[in-house]
Formats: structure tokens, sequence, C-alpha cells
């Protein structure tokens, strides 16, 4: 199995005795890895689903390095329709998409693989997050690279996909390759989330890690987050009823790069943005006419070093705590916990604790 597992959301088919767990291994025969999960947390690998399609492996689409940690950086790249009925999983390294049925017992059947209609320019693809919209049956492909980086999929009654001509973008006119990190459907299904994280492709480290700044001419320095100093980071598109998309918003994440998008259980008006850059966390607000209000950054322990590269995060039931990974330089990996105060009111966060995992970086 390839090292780099694509981090995904523990899907929602669990209750008090356990429930279902399925990541992607993204091996260039990309596979779906199902886990049983224990009423006590433990989880028990089922079966192994070859997608029909292909995963970026040890290369790091974003970055163009042969091996490097956290190579394919997916985040959502497996979501289930709300019924339970069909998973998707994204191929980054042929940009294509598989779609299974989903059993009884939670074992899947592959039903199709499909392309997302973007061309794989040099060794890979970088297809990494799917969104579902149930209304319109329309499932948004996000890409890491443009100019094209949202297509659209449409699905049948019986989970076949087709794919669709609209195309969307979330550069800007002065910043043709930026670089994104996941799409989220508002719970309402109103609107279409993106996060960036860069203005243009990073360089890397020798240990991995992205390089933050570029050289303009003349010699000087700029950053290269989506979201310093420019404050457009956080893109949101309006959907229409046939799922199509309408002109977007740029708006101030309020901080470095909003990498990670998570809403609330139960609120369609109020989601958390985990700063890739940022080093922190924030809370924000959609109101019925798109307008997006977000708290002050609440930043997270970064004694392991900066930048912490927190990349993603998981909401507790009750919204009271959030729990989150992040790559720090010292090559581990962080858990962090984090109380969402005052939901109803003031969006607010407060820091609780931190503690490390253990897990190496790579």
């Amino acid at each position: 199995m390839s090292r780099e597992m694509s981090m995904s959301r523990e899907m929602g088919m669990s209750n008090h005795r356990g429930g279902h767990l399925y990541m992607q291994t993204n091996e260039t025969r990309n596979f779906v890895v199902h886990y049983l999960r224990s009423a006590n947390g433990t989880i028990t690998e089922v079966e192994r689903t070859a997608t029909g399609g292909s995963g970026s492996g040890t290369f790091k689409p974003i970055s163009g390095q042969e091996s490097a940690p956290n190579a394919f950086e997916g985040a959502s790249s497996i979501i289930l329709t709300p019924d339970r009925r069909f998973l998707f999983a994204t191929n980054g390294g042929d940009n294509s998409v598989s779609s299974f049925r989903v059993g009884e017992d939670g074992r899947l059947t592959l039903l199709d693989v499909e392309s997302t209609g973007n061309p794989v320019e040099g060794k890979s693809g970088t297809a990494k997050s799917l969104a579902y919209a149930a209304s319109s049956s329309t499932l948004y492909v996000l890409h890491s690279f443009g100019p094209d980086h949202l297509r659209l999929m449409s699905v049948d009654g019986d989970g076949k996909l087709t794919s669709r001509p609209e195309r969307y973008t979330v550069n800007t006119h002065d910043k043709p390759n930026r670089v994104s990190t996941m799409v989220v459907v508002s719970p309402d299904e109103r609107f279409v989330f993106v996060g960036t994280t860069f203005d243009e492709p990073a360089e890397a480290n020798p240990d991995g890690s992205p390089i933050l700044w570029v050289r303009r001419p003349g010699g000087t320095l700029k950053t290269i987050a989506s979201n310093a100093p420019d404050p457009d980071g956080l893109v949101v598109f309006p959907i229409e009823q046939d799922g199509t998309l309408d002109t977007p918003r740029f708006h101030d994440a309020r901080g470095g790069s909003p990498f990670f998008i998570a809403f609330l259980h139960g609120r369609a008006d109020t989601f958390v943005l985990g700063e890739a850059v940022g080093d922190g966390c924030v809370m924000g607000h959609i109101d019925a006419d798109g307008k997006i209000s977000i708290s002050p950054l609440v930043p997270i322990d970064t004694s392991a070093g900066k930048p912490s590269e927190l990349c993603w995060l998981s909401i507790s039931p009750d919204n009271r705590a959030q729990r989150f990974r992040e790559m720090a330089p010292s090559g581990r990996c962080v858990e962090t916990s984090a109380a969402a105060r005052a939901i109803a009111g003031s969006h607010l966060m407060a820091p609780m604790s931190t503690r490390s995992t253990g897990m190496p970086r790579n």
C-alpha cells in the first residue's frame, strides 16, 4: 500500500454499536479500504475494493516531488450521498471519479468510473475533493490546479456518472495559478465553498515542507499564501436549481490559507475554517443573501514549530469541540482540541488543549 493514505471523514454510517469507515490508498492502482468500527473505537479492516482508477502514488502533484510526505493532500476525497446508497471517490492520478453502491453491511460494489473532463498534464492529475448536492443530483469535483478547478457530474438513480460541460475557477485576474484544497456544499445546498492554500504552486524545502515565499522582480519577497496579504482566500459560489454555479465571491478567511471547511452539525449558517498557514481556526457565518462574517483567528499550540500546516479537522456531534491534525515542521502529527463557545450568538472559539499523537510525519 502507498504510505500516503487520503485523509477522509468518518462516514455517517454509525450508531452506538459502531459504524463504518472508508479511506482511499492513493496507490497508482487505487483502492478504497473499508473498516468496521466497534463501539469502543477500534477499527478492523473488512475489504479493499479497486476504484478502477489511478491515484498519484508517492508522487506529490502540487510540488512535483517524486516522493514526499502527505503526497495527496486530499480533503473529502471520499463522500457518501445523504441516503447512504452511494459512495464516491476521487482518483487523483488520472482525474477520474469512481461511484460505488453501498450494501446494508457497508460493503462496496463498483458501479462506474468517469473522467472529470480535465486532462492529465505531467505525471499526475490533481482531482482531490468532492461535494454532492442531492436536490439536483450534482457531484462537484475539485482539482488542485486550474484554470478549471471545479468540474460537475450528474448522478442518476443507479449511481452512474455523467460528466457535464460546466467548469469554474478560483483564479482571479492577477492570480492565474491558484491552488485549491477542498469543496463543500452548504447543508441547505444554496452555496458551494472552496478553500485555497497558495496563489501559485509552492516549491519544497528538503524536508518536503512548502516554501511560502517567492522572489519578485527587483528582489522583493512575497508570500504565496492564498489569503495573505490579499484577503480573498475563501471562494463561495451560489448554487442554481440545476446545480450550476453563479458568479463567485472572494472573502477574507482571516488566516493565511483556508485549507479545510466544516459546517457545524444542524447549522446551515455556521462553519469552521482550518488555516493551514495561519496556525489556527476561525468560525464563520453566512446569511441567506450569502454575506459572510468571520470571527478572529483562534491560535493553536505551535510549540512543535511553525507553520503548523493545519489541514484536517472534525467537529464533535454537540458542536462544542473540534479536533484537527497539524503536520508540524518537527515531523510530528499533533492533535488539538478547541471549544466552540456561544455558537448561537457570538460564533467564538476558545482553545482547550493540545497533545501530540506521536505519529511521524511520514
